[in-house]
């Protein structure tokens, strides 16, 4: 018994043959309306509301102690 898919589709009447052909292509539009649609509403948020400025780096933040002699550091007796 020898069953491929295009003898399915060979055999399957009108209104799945349309569905197939068009299904691909009405995916793919819609895949793309919605990643268009996604990329500007971003951009409109962005707008509304800025990003947040980047903290400073820990080192900046909580500096380690120095050396005796150097900034931040401990007097030497």
């Amino acid at each position: 018994m020898d069953f491929s898919l295009l003898d399915f589709y060979r055999q399957s009447p009108d209104w799945i043959k349309g569905a197939v052909i068009l299904g691909v292509p009405v995916f793919s539009l819609g895949l793309l309306w919605v990643l268009l649609w996604y990329r500007v509403e971003i951009t409109r948020i962005d707008r509304v509301w800025p990003k947040r400025p980047e903290p400073k780096p820990l080192r900046e933040r909580y500096p380690r102690p120095g050396a005796p002699g150097e900034e931040g550091g401990e007097e030497a007796p």
